[in-house]
């Protein structure tokens, strides 16, 4: 991985449906929402569940682990902010909970292409980017632990 593959951020905008999860993340954890009615767990944060439409939304906090859905290389920069981290992989991630959550995958090389399988393990990281705190994925090792929930 470069070791800037991480440089740049466009800051998040910070909504009521999810001041919870970005809350979560700056304290390290990843809350993903979850229907006390029908048993859903989506993301990005709503105000309902996506599949009752329930507003019986509760968050619980993800073990931290993950399979790889799907991806994309980034070979040219979208924005600026973003022009020193090419190529770079973001990733759609199934958490182990069922959600899934689009995110940078990194300790990968994206020009290898055996670096990248379909279903490969991948564990929950937290990294500072110009100051904000953001989660990330990375290749899980099999001797990596699950993050205790609180």
């Amino acid at each position: 991985m470069r070791s800037d593959a991480l440089a740049g951020l466009i800051a998040p905008v910070v909504d009521a449906d999810a001041a919870i999860f970005w809350a979560g993340v700056a304290e390290g954890r990843l809350l993903v929402p979850s229907c006390r009615d029908c048993g859903r767990r989506f993301l990005p944060p709503l105000p309902c569940c996506p599949a009752c439409r329930s507003e019986a939304i509760e968050p619980i906090e993800a073990c931290g682990r993950g399979r790889l859905y799907s991806w994309v290389i980034m070979r040219r920069a979208l924005d600026p902010a973003y022009a020193e981290a090419v190529p770079y992989v973001v990733a759609a991630v199934e958490l182990e909970e069922g959600a899934r959550i689009f995110a940078r995958l990194i300790d990968v090389d994206p020009e290898d292409p055996a670096a990248l399988v379909a279903e490969m393990p991948l564990a929950l990281r937290f990294v500072e980017i110009d100051g904000q705190r953001m989660w990330a994925f990375a290749p899980a090792t099999s001797s990596e632990p699950a993050k205790s929930p609180r």
